[in-house]
């Protein structure tokens, strides 16, 4: 057992993380805004025990997500663990049953609000948003759901893996969810109006305003990266998980035991062989049954990095049939510039996305794993 400044835990945490959380002494709505891998999530549940849980605990993440933060709750011994996942009325049961045991931790995906509006009627004691991006769009249903439902939560956290947002009207809304004192602006209309300069499609932030949010940025929210420990960029790898919807899922598993492909109550294929099906149950994983986009989990999930860990980055995506790589095509050139690499693209074309690519004039290449 290691010791720490909160007791006894079952790990040490690090310095930064020990830093983090001195900082956070005299705060009661922190953010942190770490580069992936620093641990924000350690730091925000020893945060939440420092000041011994009193009631139940919500946090919002995606699906994916929601297998590192078991692995948290493991590791510092926290086991009253309810993840709100299912149809509408199993998660509903799910809360209410949770709900009856002492100090309860819900993990909800960041879409599962719509679905479970119940949520708004607890009285929490904490609610934690796990990459708290996704309310910044002040006219989102879900930024004006948590807006207005999540005022009286005793500890309000947000969290994101990108410290630095080159937009800097995304800061508004989760710095005043928070705590509506921490910017000097009625809402976030009034923010852009005052504070900033349009130019053509950009908003420039005027010198005074910019040391304004640059005070309430250092007061509120922990920022730290991984240049600052010395540690630069290494590479990461993270399994990220998906549910599938239960047509989709059932046709999965029955090709699975019996190696038939039935979808729709029609057989569109049969084999006898595994790797004939292997190759069916990956294109399954991609989205396809046949010709068909039988489901976008995967996409959504990959749209989801793209507008937050991996923000403003430019991102090498592999694909495994190129029926993927042009639904990805078709999908994400509505908001990125997207060079598409596969059997059928010239190798003269192929040549000029790449050097587009590497010039920086394109945001997402896409090929074919080889």
């Amino acid at each position: 057992m290691a010791k720490t400044l909160s007791g006894y835990e079952l790990r040490r945490a690090r310095e930064y993380q020990v830093n983090a959380l001195r900082w956070s002494d005299n705060l009661q709505h922190p953010g942190f805004f770490h580069d992936k891998r620093l641990g924000k999530c350690l730091i925000s549940l020893r945060f939440l025990k420092r000041r011994k849980i009193k009631g139940p605990i919500l946090i919002m993440t995606t699906t994916s997500a929601f297998d590192g933060w078991l692995e948290e709750f493991k590791k510092e011994n926290l086991t009253n663990i309810v993840e709100l996942d299912g149809t509408k009325n199993t998660r509903k049961v799910k809360l209410q049953n949770g709900l009856k045991t002492k100090n309860p931790i819900f993990l909800l995906n960041k879409e599962g609000w719509d679905a479970l509006n119940e949520i708004a009627d607890i009285d929490w004691f904490s609610l934690i948003l796990d990459e708290s991006r996704f309310i910044a769009n002040p006219k989102s249903k879900v930024s004006k759901f948590f807006w207005k439902n999540f005022r009286d939560v005793t500890h309000r956290i947000i969290l994101t893996g990108t410290p630095d947002f080159k937009n800097k009207l995304d800061y508004y809304q989760q710095l005043t969810f928070l705590d509506r004192k921490n910017l000097p602006y009625k809402d976030y209309w009034t923010f852009r109006t005052k504070a900033f300069f349009a130019i053509a499609y950009d908003f420039i932030m005027k010198k005074h305003d910019n040391n304004v949010l640059k005070k309430a940025l250092k007061e509120n929210i922990h920022i730290l990266k991984r240049k600052d420990l010395n540690i630069g960029r290494t590479k990461s790898y993270e399994r990220r998980f998906i549910k599938l919807p239960p047509a989709v899922q059932k046709a999965y598993n029955t090709l699975e035991k019996e190696y038939v492909l039935e979808y729709k109550n029609k057989t569109l294929a049969k084999s006898i062989y595994a790797t004939t099906s292997h190759i069916q149950l990956m294109r399954i994983c991609g989205g396809f049954i046949g010709d068909e986009l039988a489901h976008t989990e995967k996409i959504k999930d990959l749209k989801y990095l793209l507008e937050n860990d991996l923000f403003g980055e430019q991102i090498v995506i592999l694909c495994r049939f190129t029926q993927e790589i042009i639904a990805l095509r078709d999908i994400l050139q509505k908001k990125y510039t997207i060079g598409a690499v596969h059997g059928d693209v010239p190798r003269p074309k192929r040549k000029l996305i790449k050097q587009q690519f590497d010039e920086g004039k394109l945001q997402i290449f896409l090929a074919k794993v080889l």
